[in-house]
This record gives structure tokens, sequence and C-alpha cells, in this order.
């Protein structure tokens, strides 16, 4: 049974009513019956399959095979048919699932904003004012001066993980898990263009808010 059969048969069993797993079942044994161009007698359940009458093809049903027998073995399993009996036959929970992940990552967007919303101009060793230089897109190449603003800080982070921690057993499986591979970044743009003397450019900053005297 391929593909183009058994999962068609999957989406037809599952658009039974959710509770009535017998019924699913039934749907899905059919299978047997459908790959060799029979189409009715399934059974009391499903009496017949749901499409149209198929041109072309001829009836097996009389010369079984060993293939044929082995699909019925695959496709009548117990623990396969118990398994698909319990599918979800109105609601499917694919976007549940993605609600959840959209939440989990508001959460902690959340948790970073309020560790780091009010951090301030970092400083140099001797005490002064860091800024950095910068070259947006939109200036074509124009250097632009912003402040530093101190590192953010993720404790936030090392909370979560200790209570991860306290749920394993295991500590170096909790590593493993969230050990982070180096990347190699790429140069910036920027680099293509002349760098100013960063002293000099803080200067010259600065000095277009001091007030000229006469």
């Amino acid at each position: 049974m391929d593909k183009e059969c058994g999962q068609p048969h999957v989406l037809v069993s599952v658009s039974t009513p959710s509770g009535q797993g017998a019924q699913i079942v039934a749907k899905w044994e059919s299978v047997v019956s459908h790959v060799q161009n029979v189409h009715t007698g399934h059974g009391d359940l499903f009496p017949s399959c749901i499409h149209g009458r198929l041109e072309g093809r001829e009836s097996h049903k009389n010369g079984w095979n060993h293939a044929a027998v082995k699909l019925e073995t695959l496709v009548c399993n117990k623990t396969l048919c118990k398994d698909i009996s319990k599918l979800s036959g109105g609601c499917q929970t694919s976007s549940v699932e993605g609600f959840h992940s959209l939440l989990i990552q508001i959460l902690i967007a959340a948790l970073h904003y309020n560790e780091n919303a009010n951090r301030v101009q970092d400083v140099t060793k001797t005490g002064e004012a860091r800024f950095s230089i910068n070259y947006p897109k939109g200036r074509k190449g124009a250097a632009v001066l912003r402040r530093v603003l101190e590192s953010p800080t993720y404790e936030y982070a090392q909370e979560l993980l200790e209570e991860i921690v306290k749920e394993c057993t295991d500590k170096e499986n909790v590593d493993a898990e969230f050990a982070v591979e180096p990347v190699i970044v790429p140069p910036p743009l920027c680099a293509q263009f002349p760098h100013p003397e960063k002293a000099d450019f803080v200067k010259q900053h600065l000095s277009r808010f001091k007030k000229t005297t006469t």
C-alpha cells in the first residue's frame, strides 16, 4: 500500500465524528478491499466506499495473492486499529500546539524585556560614556554614532534552566541538550566603508550640542 492510497483512507477514517471508534476502524480496514478494486460489502458499519465509480479497473477479490494477505495483516493489526479508533474526528490539535508554542515565545520575550528594559549607557574603564559607530543601510554608508548600552542580563533564563534541572535525574544530559554550537558570523556590510576614528567622531558629535559663546 503506497502513500497515495493509505493517506486518503486515514483522512476518510478521521472524518467520522469523535467517539465512533468502531466506524473509524471499519473505514480504515476497507482499504484492503479498495486496493483490489472491491468497493462494496465492507461490513455493516461501512458497507461501501464513498467515492464514485472507478473506470478501467478489474476486481481481484477472487484472486487473493500473497501481497494482499500481507496487506491485510498490516492494515488489520490490532494495535494499529486500536490507535486509529482513537483518532480525533472533529478537531485536530496542531492549531492548539501552534498556539502554545507562540504563547511560550511571548512569555519568554516578556521576561527578557522586563529584565532589560531600563538599561543605561555603558562606560569605559576610565568612566567615559561608550559610543559605537554604525552604518545604517538607509544612510547609504554614512556613519552614525549611537550610545552603547550595558550588556543585557539573562538571569531569568538561568532560573528557568534550574527548574528544568530539578526535573531531570542526569544533569549531563541537560547540559548536552542546551549546549550551543559556535556559529561562524560573516563580516558586516559596513566593513567595506571607511571607518573614522572613534575619539574624533565622539568629539565632533558632542561639540554639536555645546553652546557657542560670544
